[in-house]
């Protein structure tokens, strides 16, 4: 779905520089980690179209992203550490799937079963800036940002508390 006053493209996007990288995915296109999605992504910020963005501070609101993608990778590795020694009660159940295949019905269910939960949407406010960025240039970076949106969101749910 486009975003509004978002120009709409009518170039092809060239997946051929990331061959490599989705060679290398068990299913083309489909990422199951967060550092070959990051590291596809920061492979191609030098093609990034910053004046697609309505803001003027594009190449700040560029900066910023990897800048979070640093601290959402640090994030990571400290859980990834401290996972066997600090098993949390908390945890994330991530809903996907087609327009009108009932995930709002499913959320709200669980929010039932599960009154003290938090039901939110990705990619999450903090990535409205650079979103049309990657929407812009579609095929599997587009792919790639959409899969580390949801760790973003984990990242600032877990620091906002």
């Amino acid at each position: 779905k486009p975003l509004p006053n978002m120009p709409q493209s009518t170039e092809c996007y060239n997946d051929g520089p990331y061959n490599l990288v989705s060679s290398t995915l068990t299913v083309s296109g489909l990422f199951t980690d967060f550092s070959k999605a990051v590291s596809l992504l920061r492979e191609a910020r030098p093609e990034l179209r910053v004046d697609l963005l309505e803001d003027c501070n594009g190449n700040v609101i560029v900066e910023n992203f990897f800048n979070l993608l640093d601290r959402v990778e640090t994030y990571l590795s400290q859980m990834k550490d401290s996972y066997q020694h600090n098993k949390a009660n908390k945890f994330i159940v991530e809903v996907e799937g087609l327009d009108g295949s009932g995930k709002t019905t499913l959320v709200k269910k669980l929010q039932q079963d599960f009154p003290n939960s938090l039901a939110t949407k990705t990619p999450s406010p903090s990535l409205k800036e650079i979103r049309p960025l990657w929407d812009h240039r579609g095929g599997i970076l587009a792919r790639a940002f959409y899969m580390i949106s949801n760790y973003v969101l984990e990242y600032e749910i877990a620091n906002c508390e």
